[in-house]
């Protein structure tokens, strides 16, 4: 069949004349909603909703005005959606959506719709009239390529002619998918898309709508049965980053479909990610809102981490499976091209500065446990990462899924993995905060009866005493990397004596003890009382071990009083002056952890008080007396509260199980380990 101009103006005539009875019909009727047939109402617009069309011709005489709008909108978007589909059957080089032998190459294909794209279109051309420059660039083009190039510029017809319209092009979209029209499925894609992030009669965008939080999904779903996926989230992340509106981000459709690709093709989650990071790096220069992109964001992230943990092995050497080493590649290969040296600390590519950045530096340390990464000078991620203030909850991702659905001594490998990995990369800090998050986990009440009811209730124990010792083996490491070299070097030699003897800085009172390090382990206390009602760290039923016990006497000096009851209160003070004098020392530490001298609890505190108050007791009045204490905390003083009403519990329930106490308190060695500025906004 020849392709002459003329052949090809009287196909493009009844198009026209359908595209101009489909633009009066709109423009006349200036339809403020569209109901789906047979459908639930949502209320509000409902422009994204799919056109179903009526099934019998008796819609006409319905009493809902909606369903005979329905039905006469239908009419005009199918009259204009069947004469494309008979310009496009026209192509015989697909046949059943397949390009059979002798089609077109795809250079000639792609010159032939770029030649269909620029060939001008009137919106006003009435169905008789015919464009010059249209029939003369036809007569150039050879005759084996007119086809193609008819197609593109019938769709650009449409396109310019119609008022936007989800239906249309939704409608012409299935037409394209199911013959595989590559490069018209894009055009009429990222048509759908520019509509439904636009902001109808200044609300929200349209996307925006919880009615339409399937449509993103729906729309992948169809375009993957023909298309990749990577071209689909292409497409969406440069829509979303057109739009100047917060709210296409957060929009319950976006983040459907973001959990869609997690779940089925993280291949392409980069994607999404590095394309929202692009947007707050950008706002964040330009001193705009980035604060719900923020939060946004490390939800994203901590979405990345869950992934990457669930399909964790066993194995040290491949801590992350291989198609999970993708995504942070992805995520953390963008991050190391956008920050630079020349970025100064706090600036707006540090990455410690924004929400997520605790979520990024969990993210971070799974990409270096994934595989052989050596220490380079040249990395200004780690090194901002390395000035990052954590806090107990930055690894919730990894240490809620272990402990949730793996045994105790593969949870302790994998975080033992983790932690040397944080220590070969100079990163005490972050080591600190995994197993401080480690044991709140194993602290909360839901996690520790899975886990006895799995492991036992001996393991649990021992677990929560072994991550015990983790967290301070962490801090002390992290207190020797805070110091100036000398003193760093004069503390490995003297680590279990105390701070005495290294400089006049760290000088203790006269009534503090001198040795706070050692553990006490000078007492047995199998014989301590058991009492229901006090919330215990530890239950046991035998001695602990001397490097499991975690007992140790109070670091300051303490002060005993009466209370209202007539019961003796000891005070255990913590000195402001010492830590003022330690941050305005002549030769302070070259860190940021004295820039706001304020106290501050250690993370290991922290971790094991995350209740309303904190509960101390001390050894010799749990074993002078069998009553209840209670503690409180103001400010930096402890108040250690004996109660001797007789009234309490009997001894006799639980006889079995000795409460092993554990100081809360932290000790002044743990003071101002982790600064947390007071403008931090990821502190909680």
């Amino acid at each position: 069949m020849e392709w002459t101009a003329s052949r090809i103006a009287r196909l493009l005539r009844p198009l026209k004349a359908k595209c101009l009875a489909l633009s009066s019909y709109l423009k006349g009727t200036q339809a403020k909603s569209i109901t789906a047939y047979g459908g639930r109402r949502f209320g509000g617009d409902q422009e994204l909703m799919s056109l179903e069309l009526p099934s019998n011709i008796g819609i006409r005489i319905h009493f809902s005005q909606d369903a005979v709008q329905n039905f006469e909108l239908s009419k005009r978007i199918c009259a204009v959606r069947d004469c494309y589909y008979d310009i496009v059957c026209k192509d015989e080089t697909i046949v059943d959506g397949n390009m059979i032998s002798g089609a077109l190459s795809p250079l000639t294909s792609l010159c032939s719709v770029i030649l269909g794209a620029q060939i001008p279109c009137e919106d006003e051309t009435t169905e008789t009239d015919t464009s010059p420059i249209g029939e003369a660039l036809y007569q150039a083009i050879p005759p084996p390529y007119r086809l193609r190039t008819l197609l593109m510029h019938a769709l650009h017809i449409i396109l310019e002619s119609c008022p936007p319209n989800a239906s249309l092009y939704l409608s012409l979209l299935d037409v394209v998918l199911e013959r595989q029209l590559y490069h018209e499925s894009e055009v009429l894609l990222d048509a759908i898309l520019e509509y439904a992030i636009d902001f109808p009669r200044n609300n929200l965008p349209r996307i925006s709508n919880p009615a339409y939080r399937k449509f993103l999904v729906n729309l992948y779903a169809d375009w993957n049965t023909r298309f990749s996926s990577s071209t689909f989230v292409r497409l969406v992340t440069v829509a979303l980053q057109r739009s100047p509106s917060e709210a296409v981000w957060t929009s319950k459709a976006t983040r459907r479909l973001a959990r869609k690709l997690g779940r089925y093709d993280t291949t392409t989650l980069p994607t999404l990610l590095t394309g929202l990071m692009e947007v707050v790096f950008t706002r964040r220069r330009s001193s705009k809102s980035t604060s719900q992109l923020e939060i946004q964001l490390r939800e994203w992230f901590i979405l990345c981490a869950e992934i990457c943990i669930a399909s964790v092995c066993d194995s040290p050497g491949a801590l992350v499976s291989n198609l999970n080493q993708n995504l942070l590649e992805g995520v953390i290969g963008y991050l190391h091209s956008r920050v630079s040296y020349s970025a100064m600390e706090g600036g707006p590519d540090d990455p410690c500065a924004y929400v997520f950045s605790d979520s990024m530096a969990c993210l971070y340390i799974l990409w270096l446990s994934s595989g052989k990464r050596e220490k380079s000078d040249d990395d200004a991620v780690h090194a901002r990462f390395q000035h990052l203030t954590p806090s107990s909850d930055m690894f919730n991702p990894v240490c809620n899924y272990l402990l949730r659905n793996k045994s105790l001594s593969d949870c302790e490998d994998i975080l033992l993995t983790l932690s040397s990995t944080c220590l070969d990369h100079d990163l005490p800090k972050l080591k600190a905060s995994l197993w401080a998050c480690a044991l709140h986990h194993i602290e909360e009440t839901e996690i520790e009866h899975i886990n006895i009811n799995r492991n036992g209730r001996e393991s649990v124990r021992s677990f929560k005493l072994r991550a015990v010792d983790y967290v301070e083996e962490a801090e002390r490491g992290c207190f020797e990397s805070t110091l100036p070299p000398p003193l760093s070097r004069e503390w490995g030699r003297n680590a279990g004596r105390g701070f005495e003897g290294f400089s006049p800085h760290f000088n203790r009172t006269q009534d503090a003890p001198a040795d706070r390090w050692p553990r006490n382990d000078g007492h047995n206390q199998d014989d301590v009382p058991s009492t229901p009602k006090r919330r215990k760290i530890t239950q046991h039923t035998s001695p602990s071990p001397p490097h499991l016990d975690i007992s140790r006497r109070f670091p300051s000096y303490t002060s005993t009083d009466t209370n209202t009851n007539g019961g003796p209160i000891r005070r255990l003070s913590f000195p402001a002056e010492r830590l003022h004098n330690f941050c305005a020392s002549p030769d302070p530490p070259a860190t940021e952890l004295c820039t706001h001298p304020l106290p501050f609890l250690s993370l290991l505190g922290k971790a094991l008080s995350s209740r309303a108050s904190i509960h101390v007791e001390s050894e010799k009045l749990v074993r002078n007396h069998h009553g209840n204490k209670s503690t409180s905390i103001s400010g930096t003083a402890i108040d250690v509260v004996e109660d001797n009403d007789d009234s309490s519990d009997s001894d006799d329930d639980d006889i079995d199980d000795v409460g092993k106490i554990i100081d809360h308190a932290p000790s002044e060695d743990h003071l101002d380990l982790f600064r947390i500025p007071v403008s931090s906004p990821i502190v909680k």
